[in-house]
């Protein structure tokens, strides 16, 4: 048996459980609306969000509220798709309030067919 991604099924695995348990870059999927869909442990170690309170948000949720009044998330997807990718350095808002100053990458996951899946912005901490 093969994944989706046309890996075999173990191999698949793996590396799910790779992602979910990297700790130094928080990295998640949404849908194509900006609802998390996955998550890993980095998102706990810099974002302050366990796994029940991430998935089903919107993740606008990491954003300043400068950032959503300027439309950023959307500027950024919009870019994303376009162009492959919309990488970003600048403060993402943790789940207790306090900002992170990260370097972000928001990548348009497509299939062989060209289709666009789900963007994936890995959040890496900037040091200060």
């Amino acid at each position: 048996m093969t994944s989706q991604a046309g890996l075999p099924d173990e191999t698949a695995t793996l590396y799910r459980l790779q992602v979910r348990g990297i700790r130094d870059y928080a990295m998640f999927l949404t849908d194509v609306h900006g609802s998390i869909l996955t998550w890993n442990k980095g998102v706990q170690e810099l974002l302050g969000y366990s796994e029940e309170e991430f998935i089903g948000k919107n993740a606008s949720i990491i954003f300043t509220r400068e950032d959503g009044a300027g439309n950023v998330r959307a500027t950024e997807m919009q870019r994303a798709r376009e162009e492959g990718q919309a990488a970003n350095i600048r403060w993402h808002q943790r789940k207790d309030g306090a900002r992170l100053y990260t370097h972000g990458t928001l990548q348009a996951l497509r299939t062989d067919e060209g289709f666009r899946r789900h963007p994936l912005p890995p959040v890496v901490p900037f040091p200060p």
